[in-house]
Parts: structure tokens; C-alpha cells; sequence
């Protein structure tokens, strides 16, 4: 599965509502006080009716880089299947962020391209310095994810919450990494083939049988 970030329109906050109203989705944010209109604590679930759209695309899109919001749509038809924020602390360039991936499509490698879709958008276009996030130390899944994607697990704050961050720098250099992991890869297994091809007694590098055999 490949995502992409995509920004909405106002109508199409039909699926941010969607998302706002699964249980399921939304059982991460259960059990607080929280201050949010609409906010159900049984559940986590946040009520988002239509009427409250215009005011919140206002304040979210367009409003980079002090802010930013996007779904993450699946490439190969379009779906959505979560979405992702940031928000910069006043007067700094570090921002803290969100990624929620519905439900019906975790365990797919969703949150891993989210998180690096993110921080593309956040710490190389817009040119953040940092993004922060915070979240239960029960949430496992969410921690082993934003420590592939480059997180640095923060010392302790005594609040019983895990903070992480990503530096520019860091997810930088952790391209860099990938990239060249890439190329060694594909440059041995161009040498593979080569050996393959060179010690085949016909001489005919075009037969499938043995290509298949090497390609695995």
C-alpha cells in the first residue's frame, strides 16, 4: 500500500467527521477530561457536525507552516485512511503533531508512511526544526513505529505520558541512511545477476526460469 497526503476540501471533512465518530478509531482518546466541544469520554469520539466545518478549514488549511492538516489517501484508488496534523508552539519551530489511521486499516504499514509523510511535509517543506509527540506508554505499536520512523524517546517528564522527537537533522540523516541502504541493494543484486548471467553455458541471460530463481 502506498500513501500520499492529501489536503481536503471543505465537503470532503465529511470524512474527518467519519473518522471522529468510530469508536474503534477513537478509543485511544477515551477516558480524559478534555476540553473539546463534543468530546465523549465513554467513547473518545468528537462530535463534528456540518456546521462546524467552515470555521475549522478556516483555521486549519492554508495555514501553513504554523499549521497543517491532510488526509492520507491510498494511491491505488484514492481511499482514505487516516489523517495527520501538526501545530507549532508560539514563537517556535517546533511543532507538535497527530496521526490517527482509521481502524478498518491498521496493521497494514500505514502509521509508518504517515509518520514519514509528515515529516517530509513538516521538517523539509515548511522547514520546521522539530516535531514532538506525546502519548500513553501502553500505545506499543505507536511507539515501536515513531522509533523506525527516527523518534528519539525524550527523558522522563514525570507526566506518565512517552514524549518523542525528530529533529531535522535526524530524519536527514536517516534518509541519507535509507538511500544508501537502497543502492547497496540494488547494486548486489545487479551483481547477482551479472553471475548469474555470466555462468549460464548458452550465454542467454533472457530465459525465465533461472531469472525468477535469482529475483527471489
Amino acid at each position: 500500500m502506498s500513501l500520499t497526503l492529501h489536503i481536503p476540501s471543505l465537503e470532503e471533512l465529511s470524512y474527518r467527521e467519519k473518522l471522529l465518530s468510530q469508536p474503534e478509531t477513537m478509543a485511544y482518546n477515551r477516558g480524559y477530561d478534555l476540553p473539546f466541544e463534543g468530546y465523549d469520554r465513554t467513547t473518545g469520539c468528537i462530535a463534528f457536525p456540518r456546521e462546524k466545518w467552515a470555521e475549522w478549514y478556516s483555521r486549519w488549511i492554508g495555514a501553513e507552516p504554523e499549521r497543517f492538516y491532510a488526509y492520507l489517501r491510498r494511491e491505488e484508488d484514492g481511499v482514505f485512511v487516516g489523517d495527520v496534523n501538526f501545530h507549532c508552539r508560539p514563537g517556535e519551530k517546533i511543532a507538535d503533531m497527530g496521526v490517527v489511521i482509521e481502524a478498518a486499516h491498521r496493521g497494514k504499514g500505514c502509521a509508518a508512511q504517515a509518520l514519514e509523510l509528515l515529516a517530509e511535509r513538516a521538517l523539509i517543506r515548511d522547514g520546521l526544526e522539530a516535531l514532538h509527540n506525546v502519548f500513553e506508554p501502553e500505545r506499543t505499536a505507536a511507539l515501536r513505529a515513531h522509533l523506525r520512523a527516527g523518534f528519539e524517546r525524550r527523558p522522563d517528564c514525570g507526566d506518565g505520558f512517552v514524549h518523542l522527537l525528530l529533529t531535522r537533522e535526524r530524519f536527514k540523516n536517516g534518509k541519507n541512511v535509507k538511500k544508501q541502504a537502497n543502492l547497496l541493494t540494488s547494486q548486489i543484486g545487479g551483481a547477482i545477476l551479472f553471475i548469474t548471467f555470466a555462468g549460464r553455458k548458452d550465454g542467454n541471460p533472457c530465459r525465465r526460469s533461472n531469472l525468477s530463481k535469482t529475483s527471489i
